[in-house]
Protein backbone atom coordinates (compact mmCIF):
# COMPACT_ATOMS: atom_id res chain seq x y z
CA UNK A 1 0.00 0.00 0.00
CA UNK A 2 2.66 2.19 0.96
CA UNK A 3 4.66 1.56 -2.49
CA UNK A 4 1.40 2.13 -4.15
CA UNK A 5 0.85 5.50 -2.31
CA UNK A 6 4.56 6.44 -3.25
CA UNK A 7 3.63 5.73 -7.11
CA UNK A 8 0.96 8.01 -7.32
CA UNK A 9 2.72 10.57 -5.21
CA UNK A 10 5.54 10.94 -8.19
CA UNK A 11 3.13 10.36 -10.80
CA UNK A 12 1.57 13.70 -9.76
CA UNK A 13 4.78 15.21 -9.14
CA UNK A 14 6.61 14.60 -12.62
CA UNK A 15 2.51 15.61 -14.03
CA UNK A 16 2.88 19.35 -11.73
CA UNK A 17 6.49 19.54 -12.54
CA UNK A 18 5.61 19.01 -16.22
CA UNK A 19 2.77 21.31 -16.01
CA UNK A 20 4.67 24.16 -14.47
CA UNK A 21 7.42 23.83 -16.51
CA UNK A 22 4.82 24.24 -19.63
CA UNK A 23 3.64 27.19 -18.05
CA UNK A 24 6.76 28.88 -17.45
CA UNK A 25 7.86 27.77 -20.90
CA UNK A 26 4.98 29.72 -22.31
CA UNK A 27 5.16 32.79 -20.34
CA UNK A 28 9.16 33.31 -19.59
CA UNK A 29 10.82 35.74 -20.94
CA UNK A 30 14.23 37.43 -19.37
CA UNK A 31 14.48 40.83 -18.17
CA UNK A 32 17.25 43.42 -17.46
CA UNK A 33 16.63 43.32 -13.57
CA UNK A 34 17.40 39.95 -13.26
CA UNK A 35 21.26 40.15 -14.08
CA UNK A 36 21.61 43.34 -12.14
CA UNK A 37 20.02 46.39 -14.38
CA UNK A 38 18.68 49.17 -11.83
CA UNK A 39 16.84 51.66 -14.35
CA UNK A 40 17.33 54.78 -12.61
CA UNK A 41 18.80 56.60 -15.86
CA UNK A 42 22.56 56.99 -13.14
CA UNK A 43 23.96 53.71 -12.53
CA UNK A 44 25.12 52.10 -16.02
CA UNK A 45 23.40 49.10 -16.74
CA UNK A 46 25.49 48.04 -20.10
CA UNK A 47 27.00 44.53 -18.12
CA UNK A 48 23.64 43.68 -17.53
CA UNK A 49 22.14 44.40 -21.02
CA UNK A 50 24.73 42.54 -22.18
CA UNK A 51 24.24 39.61 -19.78
CA UNK A 52 20.45 39.09 -20.36
CA UNK A 53 20.75 39.21 -24.56
CA UNK A 54 23.38 35.85 -24.25
CA UNK A 55 21.14 34.23 -21.48
CA UNK A 56 18.30 34.86 -24.00
CA UNK A 57 20.01 34.03 -27.27
CA UNK A 58 21.47 30.59 -25.04
CA UNK A 59 18.65 29.98 -24.08
CA UNK A 60 15.95 31.03 -27.11
CA UNK A 61 14.06 33.34 -24.78
CA UNK A 62 12.22 36.63 -25.28
CA UNK A 63 13.58 39.67 -23.64
CA UNK A 64 11.47 42.23 -22.15
CA UNK A 65 12.53 45.66 -20.54
CA UNK A 66 11.06 47.51 -17.63
CA UNK A 67 8.11 49.58 -19.12
CA UNK A 68 9.11 52.22 -15.76
CA UNK A 69 12.88 52.13 -16.35
CA UNK A 70 15.67 54.45 -17.77
CA UNK A 71 18.82 52.39 -18.85
CA UNK A 72 21.70 54.30 -18.58
CA UNK A 73 24.82 52.53 -20.88
CA UNK A 74 27.69 55.04 -20.52
CA UNK A 75 30.98 52.78 -21.13
CA UNK A 76 31.77 51.61 -25.04
CA UNK A 77 33.39 49.09 -26.88
CA UNK A 78 31.42 46.47 -26.15
CA UNK A 79 28.21 44.91 -27.78
CA UNK A 80 24.77 43.50 -26.74
CA UNK A 81 24.25 40.26 -29.39
CA UNK A 82 20.28 40.38 -30.01
CA UNK A 83 19.12 36.75 -31.55
CA UNK A 84 15.39 36.73 -29.59
CA UNK A 85 12.57 38.57 -30.00
CA UNK A 86 12.76 41.95 -27.71
CA UNK A 87 10.36 43.79 -26.25
CA UNK A 88 11.45 47.46 -25.49
CA UNK A 89 8.28 48.93 -25.10
CA UNK A 90 7.95 52.48 -23.08
CA UNK A 91 11.24 51.70 -21.65
CA UNK A 92 13.71 54.59 -21.83
CA UNK A 93 17.81 54.05 -23.04
CA UNK A 94 20.18 56.78 -22.35
CA UNK A 95 23.49 56.34 -24.41
CA UNK A 96 26.18 58.37 -23.37
CA UNK A 97 28.75 59.34 -26.01
CA UNK A 98 30.01 62.09 -24.05
CA UNK A 99 32.42 59.74 -21.88
CA UNK A 100 33.07 56.75 -24.09
CA UNK A 101 36.95 57.17 -24.87
CA UNK A 102 37.81 57.02 -28.15
CA UNK A 103 38.70 53.60 -30.05
CA UNK A 104 35.14 52.21 -27.95
CA UNK A 105 33.08 54.47 -29.93
CA UNK A 106 33.20 52.15 -32.77
CA UNK A 107 31.08 49.63 -31.29
CA UNK A 108 27.10 49.47 -31.42
CA UNK A 109 25.17 49.04 -28.23
CA UNK A 110 22.74 46.47 -29.83
CA UNK A 111 23.52 44.63 -33.01
CA UNK A 112 20.89 41.71 -34.17
CA UNK A 113 22.56 38.70 -35.40
CA UNK A 114 21.68 35.06 -36.39
CA UNK A 115 22.73 31.65 -34.97
CA UNK A 116 23.30 30.32 -38.66
CA UNK A 117 26.91 30.37 -39.51
CA UNK A 118 27.28 31.44 -43.54
CA UNK A 119 29.39 29.56 -45.78
CA UNK A 120 31.95 30.19 -47.96
CA UNK A 121 31.70 29.34 -51.72
CA UNK A 122 35.20 28.64 -52.17
CA UNK A 123 34.50 26.32 -55.36
CA UNK A 124 32.74 29.49 -57.44
CA UNK A 125 35.42 31.40 -58.94
CA UNK A 126 33.61 33.96 -61.45
CA UNK A 127 29.95 35.08 -62.56
CA UNK A 128 28.54 37.16 -64.72
CA UNK A 129 26.14 39.96 -65.40
CA UNK A 130 22.48 38.61 -65.68
CA UNK A 131 23.93 34.82 -64.80
CA UNK A 132 20.71 32.83 -63.89
CA UNK A 133 22.16 30.67 -61.48
CA UNK A 134 25.39 29.24 -59.37
CA UNK A 135 26.42 25.94 -58.16
CA UNK A 136 25.07 25.55 -54.60
CA UNK A 137 23.02 22.76 -52.60
CA UNK A 138 21.91 24.80 -49.71
CA UNK A 139 19.26 23.61 -46.60
CA UNK A 140 17.90 27.42 -47.09
CA UNK A 141 17.43 30.66 -49.06
CA UNK A 142 20.55 32.79 -48.45
CA UNK A 143 21.66 36.15 -49.34
CA UNK A 144 25.10 36.21 -51.49
CA UNK A 145 27.89 38.73 -50.55
CA UNK A 146 31.15 38.73 -53.13
CA UNK A 147 34.09 40.91 -53.72
CA UNK A 148 36.67 41.31 -55.83
CA UNK A 149 39.55 43.30 -54.33
CA UNK A 150 41.03 43.54 -57.85
CA UNK A 151 38.96 45.76 -59.11
CA UNK A 152 38.14 49.06 -58.40
CA UNK A 153 34.85 51.20 -58.56
CA UNK A 154 33.12 54.40 -57.56
CA UNK A 155 36.42 56.64 -57.94
CA UNK A 156 34.67 59.66 -55.78
CA UNK A 157 35.64 63.09 -57.82
CA UNK A 158 35.59 66.45 -55.66
CA UNK A 159 36.01 67.38 -52.46
CA UNK A 160 36.05 64.04 -51.26
CA UNK A 161 37.80 62.36 -54.46
CA UNK A 162 39.53 59.12 -53.46
CA UNK A 163 41.09 55.90 -55.27
CA UNK A 164 37.38 53.94 -55.27
CA UNK A 165 36.45 50.60 -53.41
CA UNK A 166 36.80 47.08 -54.41
CA UNK A 167 33.80 46.00 -56.84
CA UNK A 168 31.14 44.34 -54.66
CA UNK A 169 27.70 43.22 -55.35
CA UNK A 170 25.12 40.94 -53.60
CA UNK A 171 22.27 38.50 -54.45
CA UNK A 172 19.57 36.43 -53.36
CA UNK A 173 19.57 32.85 -53.67
CA UNK A 174 17.35 29.57 -53.20
CA UNK A 175 18.05 25.95 -52.18
CA UNK A 176 19.24 25.12 -55.29
CA UNK A 177 21.25 28.24 -56.65
CA UNK A 178 18.66 30.35 -58.47
CA UNK A 179 19.48 33.81 -58.18
CA UNK A 180 16.48 36.00 -57.27
CA UNK A 181 15.28 37.41 -61.01
CA UNK A 182 15.03 41.00 -58.43
CA UNK A 183 18.27 40.85 -57.30
CA UNK A 184 20.29 40.56 -60.67
CA UNK A 185 24.56 40.23 -60.36
CA UNK A 186 25.47 43.61 -61.69
CA UNK A 187 29.17 43.10 -62.33
CA UNK A 188 30.96 40.98 -64.32
CA UNK A 189 33.15 38.97 -61.99
CA UNK A 190 36.30 37.46 -63.71
CA UNK A 191 38.52 37.36 -60.57
CA UNK A 192 36.36 36.81 -56.80
CA UNK A 193 38.55 37.18 -53.83
CA UNK A 194 35.89 36.53 -50.97
CA UNK A 195 32.47 35.38 -51.98
CA UNK A 196 29.81 34.02 -48.51
CA UNK A 197 26.55 33.00 -48.69
CA UNK A 198 24.59 34.16 -45.12
CA UNK A 199 21.66 31.55 -44.89
CA UNK A 200 18.11 33.73 -44.04
CA UNK A 201 16.33 32.54 -40.72
CA UNK A 202 12.82 31.28 -41.44
CA UNK A 203 11.33 32.94 -38.73
CA UNK A 204 11.16 37.31 -37.62
CA UNK A 205 12.89 38.28 -35.50
CA UNK A 206 10.73 41.80 -33.93
CA UNK A 207 12.04 44.66 -31.79
CA UNK A 208 9.20 46.42 -30.37
CA UNK A 209 9.36 50.21 -28.97
CA UNK A 210 12.46 51.54 -27.44
CA UNK A 211 13.00 55.92 -26.19
CA UNK A 212 16.54 56.09 -27.31
CA UNK A 213 18.42 59.41 -25.82
CA UNK A 214 22.13 59.85 -26.89
CA UNK A 215 24.15 62.39 -25.08
CA UNK A 216 26.46 63.64 -27.36
CA UNK A 217 30.09 64.12 -26.86
CA UNK A 218 31.40 67.61 -26.64
CA UNK A 219 35.08 67.49 -28.40
CA UNK A 220 34.86 66.49 -32.22
CA UNK A 221 37.10 63.25 -33.33
CA UNK A 222 37.84 62.55 -37.04
CA UNK A 223 36.39 59.64 -36.65
CA UNK A 224 33.03 58.23 -37.12
CA UNK A 225 30.69 57.22 -33.88
CA UNK A 226 28.50 54.03 -34.32
CA UNK A 227 26.55 53.92 -30.94
CA UNK A 228 23.08 52.43 -31.49
CA UNK A 229 21.25 49.80 -33.21
CA UNK A 230 22.93 47.84 -35.70
CA UNK A 231 20.70 44.86 -37.93
CA UNK A 232 22.69 42.03 -39.37
CA UNK A 233 20.21 39.32 -39.35
CA UNK A 234 17.75 38.58 -42.36
CA UNK A 235 14.27 38.62 -41.58
CA UNK A 236 13.80 41.29 -38.92
CA UNK A 237 11.30 43.64 -38.27
CA UNK A 238 11.81 47.00 -35.98
CA UNK A 239 8.70 48.49 -35.09
CA UNK A 240 7.88 51.52 -33.14
CA UNK A 241 11.48 52.92 -32.15
CA UNK A 242 12.36 56.61 -31.38
CA UNK A 243 16.25 58.42 -31.20
CA UNK A 244 16.34 61.50 -30.08
CA UNK A 245 20.05 63.95 -29.33
CA UNK A 246 21.05 66.34 -26.66
CA UNK A 247 24.11 68.13 -26.07
CA UNK A 248 24.62 68.60 -29.75
CA UNK A 249 26.93 71.78 -30.85
CA UNK A 250 27.34 73.21 -34.18
CA UNK A 251 30.13 71.93 -36.14
CA UNK A 252 31.77 70.81 -33.20
CA UNK A 253 30.02 67.34 -32.39
CA UNK A 254 32.39 63.89 -33.77
CA UNK A 255 30.67 62.23 -36.99
CA UNK A 256 28.47 59.72 -36.93
CA UNK A 257 27.51 56.48 -39.27
CA UNK A 258 23.76 56.28 -37.51
CA UNK A 259 21.96 55.28 -34.84
CA UNK A 260 19.82 52.58 -36.82
CA UNK A 261 22.49 50.83 -39.17
CA UNK A 262 21.33 48.00 -41.33
CA UNK A 263 24.17 46.37 -42.88
CA UNK A 264 24.62 42.79 -44.69
CA UNK A 265 20.90 42.04 -44.33
CA UNK A 266 17.54 40.95 -46.57
CA UNK A 267 13.99 41.46 -45.98
CA UNK A 268 14.09 43.71 -42.99
CA UNK A 269 11.11 46.29 -42.20
CA UNK A 270 11.91 49.77 -39.92
CA UNK A 271 8.24 50.84 -39.20
CA UNK A 272 6.38 53.30 -37.11
CA UNK A 273 9.76 54.76 -35.99
CA UNK A 274 11.11 58.40 -34.78
CA UNK A 275 15.00 59.10 -35.82
CA UNK A 276 17.13 62.50 -35.63
CA UNK A 277 18.90 64.94 -38.25
CA UNK A 278 22.15 65.59 -36.78
CA UNK A 279 24.03 68.78 -36.90
CA UNK A 280 26.25 69.44 -39.88
CA UNK A 281 29.78 68.99 -39.20
CA UNK A 282 33.06 68.91 -41.59
CA UNK A 283 31.75 65.53 -42.35
CA UNK A 284 28.00 63.85 -43.16
CA UNK A 285 26.51 62.34 -39.96
CA UNK A 286 23.43 60.49 -40.13
CA UNK A 287 21.19 58.68 -38.03
CA UNK A 288 19.97 55.99 -40.41
CA UNK A 289 22.06 53.76 -42.28
CA UNK A 290 21.89 50.98 -44.50
CA UNK A 291 24.60 49.35 -46.33
CA UNK A 292 24.61 45.82 -48.99
CA UNK A 293 20.96 45.46 -48.10
CA UNK A 294 18.24 43.56 -50.25
CA UNK A 295 14.31 44.02 -49.94
CA UNK A 296 14.65 46.99 -47.22
CA UNK A 297 11.02 49.04 -45.96
CA UNK A 298 10.85 51.72 -44.46
CA UNK A 299 7.24 52.06 -43.05
CA UNK A 300 5.88 55.68 -41.82
CA UNK A 301 9.17 56.66 -40.61
CA UNK A 302 9.05 60.29 -39.57
CA UNK A 303 11.79 62.89 -38.24
CA UNK A 304 11.95 64.34 -34.25
CA UNK A 305 13.87 67.86 -35.69
CA UNK A 306 13.07 69.61 -38.74
CA UNK A 307 13.34 68.50 -42.25
CA UNK A 308 13.94 71.65 -43.36
CA UNK A 309 16.76 72.89 -40.64
CA UNK A 310 19.96 73.75 -42.85
CA UNK A 311 22.23 73.09 -39.47
CA UNK A 312 21.64 69.62 -39.90
CA UNK A 313 23.05 66.91 -42.46
CA UNK A 314 20.80 64.68 -44.27
CA UNK A 315 19.67 61.65 -42.22
CA UNK A 316 19.91 58.92 -44.22
CA UNK A 317 23.13 57.54 -45.88
CA UNK A 318 23.52 54.49 -47.87
CA UNK A 319 25.86 51.95 -50.02
CA UNK A 320 25.17 49.20 -52.47
CA UNK A 321 21.66 48.41 -51.66
CA UNK A 322 19.10 46.66 -54.08
CA UNK A 323 14.82 47.19 -53.81
CA UNK A 324 14.39 50.32 -51.37
CA UNK A 325 11.42 51.14 -50.47
CA UNK A 326 10.29 54.14 -48.23
CA UNK A 327 6.77 54.29 -48.19
CA UNK A 328 5.00 57.25 -46.05
CA UNK A 329 7.87 58.77 -44.57
CA UNK A 330 8.74 62.38 -43.48
CA UNK A 331 12.45 62.68 -43.72
CA UNK A 332 15.25 65.34 -44.85
CA UNK A 333 16.76 63.26 -47.38
CA UNK A 334 17.06 60.09 -48.90
CA UNK A 335 20.24 59.23 -50.33
CA UNK A 336 22.12 56.54 -52.47
CA UNK A 337 25.73 56.94 -52.12
CA UNK A 338 27.04 54.18 -54.44
CA UNK A 339 24.51 52.66 -56.20
CA UNK A 340 20.57 51.22 -55.59
CA UNK A 341 19.48 48.89 -57.88
CA UNK A 342 15.44 49.81 -57.66
CA UNK A 343 14.77 52.11 -55.21
CA UNK A 344 10.75 53.46 -54.73
CA UNK A 345 9.46 56.14 -52.51
CA UNK A 346 6.02 57.09 -52.13
CA UNK A 347 3.19 58.91 -50.44
CA UNK A 348 6.18 60.91 -48.37
CA UNK A 349 7.12 64.25 -48.28
CA UNK A 350 11.20 65.10 -48.45
CA UNK A 351 12.88 68.00 -46.75
CA UNK A 352 15.54 70.18 -47.63
CA UNK A 353 18.67 69.03 -46.71
CA UNK A 354 19.93 67.40 -49.77
CA UNK A 355 16.15 66.16 -51.01
CA UNK A 356 17.32 63.25 -53.47
CA UNK A 357 20.81 62.82 -54.29
CA UNK A 358 20.91 59.09 -55.81
CA UNK A 359 22.57 57.17 -58.25
CA UNK A 360 22.41 53.85 -59.60
CA UNK A 361 20.77 50.94 -61.91
CA UNK A 362 17.21 49.26 -62.05
CA UNK A 363 13.97 51.37 -61.96
CA UNK A 364 13.38 54.49 -59.58
CA UNK A 365 10.03 55.43 -58.93
CA UNK A 366 8.53 58.32 -57.36
CA UNK A 367 5.25 58.60 -56.92
CA UNK A 368 2.48 60.57 -54.56
CA UNK A 369 5.21 62.67 -52.91
CA UNK A 370 5.94 66.00 -52.18
CA UNK A 371 9.94 67.14 -52.52
CA UNK A 372 11.07 70.55 -51.09
CA UNK A 373 14.86 70.85 -51.90
CA UNK A 374 17.18 72.69 -54.45
CA UNK A 375 16.34 70.06 -57.31
CA UNK A 376 13.85 67.18 -57.33
CA UNK A 377 16.81 64.37 -57.82
CA UNK A 378 19.93 64.91 -57.68
CA UNK A 379 22.23 62.89 -59.85
CA UNK A 380 25.16 62.60 -57.66
CA UNK A 381 27.91 64.40 -59.79
CA UNK A 382 30.91 63.01 -57.11
CA UNK A 383 29.55 59.31 -58.69
CA UNK A 384 28.78 60.51 -62.40
CA UNK A 385 25.50 61.30 -61.97
CA UNK A 386 24.68 58.05 -63.32
CA UNK A 387 21.32 55.65 -63.45
CA UNK A 388 20.80 53.28 -65.40
CA UNK A 389 17.50 51.93 -65.81
CA UNK A 390 13.95 54.48 -65.87
CA UNK A 391 12.75 57.06 -64.14
CA UNK A 392 9.19 57.17 -63.22
CA UNK A 393 7.68 60.35 -61.56
CA UNK A 394 4.09 60.27 -61.14
CA UNK A 395 1.65 62.58 -58.71
CA UNK A 396 4.76 64.66 -57.71
CA UNK A 397 5.10 68.20 -56.31
CA UNK A 398 8.13 69.98 -56.66
CA UNK A 399 8.28 72.87 -54.46
CA UNK A 400 12.20 74.53 -55.53
CA UNK A 401 13.94 76.03 -52.73
CA UNK A 402 16.82 77.71 -54.40
CA UNK A 403 17.50 80.37 -56.86
CA UNK A 404 16.37 77.84 -59.60
CA UNK A 405 14.29 75.06 -60.42
CA UNK A 406 15.90 71.53 -62.06
CA UNK A 407 13.55 68.67 -62.22
CA UNK A 408 16.77 66.15 -62.48
CA UNK A 409 20.22 67.72 -61.21
CA UNK A 410 23.48 66.30 -62.75
CA UNK A 411 27.51 67.57 -63.86
CA UNK A 412 29.46 64.83 -65.42
CA UNK A 413 31.53 66.19 -68.07
CA UNK A 414 33.01 63.30 -69.34
CA UNK A 415 36.23 63.92 -68.14
CA UNK A 416 36.27 61.56 -65.10
CA UNK A 417 36.92 57.75 -65.00
CA UNK A 418 34.43 56.83 -62.07
CA UNK A 419 35.53 52.83 -62.53
CA UNK A 420 31.97 52.17 -64.86
CA UNK A 421 29.65 53.89 -67.58
CA UNK A 422 27.24 56.60 -66.82
CA UNK A 423 24.29 56.76 -68.15
CA UNK A 424 20.95 59.71 -67.87
CA UNK A 425 18.25 57.30 -66.91
CA UNK A 426 17.65 55.23 -70.59
CA UNK A 427 13.62 56.35 -70.39
CA UNK A 428 11.94 59.24 -68.25
CA UNK A 429 8.74 58.99 -67.75
CA UNK A 430 6.82 61.71 -65.59
CA UNK A 431 2.87 61.73 -65.45
CA UNK A 432 1.62 64.34 -63.00
CA UNK A 433 4.49 66.99 -62.03
CA UNK A 434 3.27 70.46 -60.08
CA UNK A 435 6.80 72.37 -60.16
CA UNK A 436 5.62 75.18 -57.49
CA UNK A 437 7.75 77.75 -58.61
CA UNK A 438 5.44 80.84 -57.84
CA UNK A 439 7.88 82.46 -55.55
CA UNK A 440 10.71 82.60 -57.29
CA UNK A 441 10.61 85.88 -59.05
CA UNK A 442 13.77 87.73 -60.41
CA UNK A 443 13.62 90.37 -57.44
CA UNK A 444 14.10 88.05 -54.98
CA UNK A 445 17.04 85.98 -57.05
CA UNK A 446 19.21 89.07 -59.06
CA UNK A 447 20.63 89.13 -60.57
CA UNK A 448 19.93 84.70 -60.97
CA UNK A 449 17.50 85.44 -63.49
CA UNK A 450 15.12 83.09 -62.99
CA UNK A 451 13.39 82.26 -66.22
CA UNK A 452 11.60 78.84 -65.79
CA UNK A 453 12.12 75.29 -64.55
CA UNK A 454 14.15 73.07 -66.76
CA UNK A 455 13.59 69.15 -67.12
CA UNK A 456 17.76 68.72 -66.83
CA UNK A 457 20.32 70.88 -64.98
CA UNK A 458 23.37 72.70 -67.14
CA UNK A 459 25.74 70.63 -66.38
CA UNK A 460 28.69 72.44 -66.68
CA UNK A 461 31.22 73.57 -63.70
CA UNK A 462 30.40 77.33 -63.23
CA UNK A 463 28.41 78.92 -60.99
CA UNK A 464 26.08 80.84 -62.64
CA UNK A 465 24.53 79.12 -65.73
CA UNK A 466 23.43 82.70 -66.95
CA UNK A 467 26.76 83.23 -68.57
CA UNK A 468 26.27 81.58 -71.34
CA UNK A 469 29.91 82.20 -72.21
CA UNK A 470 31.27 79.97 -69.74
CA UNK A 471 28.77 77.58 -71.24
CA UNK A 472 30.25 77.75 -74.42
CA UNK A 473 33.65 77.66 -72.84
CA UNK A 474 32.75 74.15 -71.17
CA UNK A 475 31.22 72.92 -74.29
CA UNK A 476 34.27 72.82 -76.37
CA UNK A 477 36.67 71.92 -73.68
CA UNK A 478 34.72 68.92 -73.20
CA UNK A 479 33.15 68.08 -76.57
CA UNK A 480 35.42 64.98 -77.37
CA UNK A 481 35.70 63.78 -73.71
CA UNK A 482 37.23 60.37 -72.64
CA UNK A 483 34.19 58.70 -70.61
CA UNK A 484 30.89 60.36 -72.34
CA UNK A 485 27.31 59.48 -70.66
CA UNK A 486 25.32 57.43 -72.48
CA UNK A 487 22.19 59.56 -73.36
CA UNK A 488 18.21 58.74 -72.36
CA UNK A 489 16.16 57.46 -75.14
CA UNK A 490 13.02 58.41 -74.31
CA UNK A 491 11.33 61.00 -72.20
CA UNK A 492 7.39 61.33 -72.06
CA UNK A 493 5.52 64.02 -70.04
CA UNK A 494 2.26 64.68 -69.36
CA UNK A 495 0.02 65.99 -66.92
CA UNK A 496 2.72 69.07 -65.98
CA UNK A 497 2.13 72.33 -64.02
CA UNK A 498 4.42 74.92 -63.53
CA UNK A 499 2.74 77.37 -61.13
CA UNK A 500 4.75 80.69 -62.16
CA UNK A 501 2.89 79.86 -65.86
CA UNK A 502 6.68 79.58 -67.03
CA UNK A 503 7.50 76.79 -69.51
CA UNK A 504 9.52 73.86 -68.43
CA UNK A 505 12.68 73.76 -70.75
CA UNK A 506 15.43 71.03 -71.51
CA UNK A 507 17.95 73.34 -69.72
CA UNK A 508 19.42 76.46 -69.59
CA UNK A 509 22.92 74.70 -71.20
CA UNK A 510 21.74 75.90 -75.23
CA UNK A 511 25.44 74.87 -75.81
CA UNK A 512 25.48 70.80 -74.40
CA UNK A 513 22.10 69.50 -74.20
CA UNK A 514 21.04 70.90 -77.96
CA UNK A 515 24.07 69.86 -79.69
CA UNK A 516 24.42 66.59 -77.41
CA UNK A 517 21.22 65.54 -76.81
CA UNK A 518 18.77 66.43 -78.98
CA UNK A 519 19.75 64.11 -82.24
CA UNK A 520 19.89 61.35 -79.84
CA UNK A 521 16.36 61.65 -77.65
CA UNK A 522 12.94 61.19 -78.42
CA UNK A 523 11.24 64.02 -76.38
CA UNK A 524 7.20 62.79 -76.54
CA UNK A 525 4.50 65.52 -75.30
CA UNK A 526 1.32 63.01 -74.84
CA UNK A 527 -1.56 65.67 -74.30
CA UNK A 528 -2.22 69.51 -74.61
CA UNK A 529 -1.60 69.82 -70.59
CA UNK A 530 2.10 69.97 -71.26
CA UNK A 531 3.79 73.62 -71.33
CA UNK A 532 7.27 72.20 -72.35
CA UNK A 533 9.58 73.59 -75.10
Amino acid sequence: MRKLFSLILACVLIATCFMVAVSANNAQYVTYEQFGAVGDGETCDFDAIIAAHAYANANNLPVRANQTATYYIGHGGRTAEIQTNTYWGEAQFIIDNSIVEQGDHHANVFRVTSQLAPIELTHIETLAIGQEQIDVSLSRPAIVFVEDTTTRRFFRRGMNQDTGRPQRDLFLIDESGNIDPTTPIIWDFDTITSIWAHPIDDETLTITGGRFTTIENEVFWNSYFARGLQVSRSNVVVDGILHELTNETDARNSPNSGFMIVYSAANVLVQNSTFSGRKQGIHGSYDIQFTHTINLTFYNVDQANSIFDRTRGGITGSNNNKNLVFDNVTLSRIDSHTAAHNLTIRNSYIGSQGGLPIIGTGTFLLENTTVTANELISLRNDFGSTWDGDFIIRNVTFRPTGTYAVVINLRNDGMHDFGYETFLPRSIFIDGLTIDDAHLNWRRHFPHFYTGPQLFAANHIYGNDALRVTLLIDWFRTRNAPHPMTLSEQIVIRNLEVTSGRRLRLSRNIFRYRQWLFPNMRITRLDDSCPCS
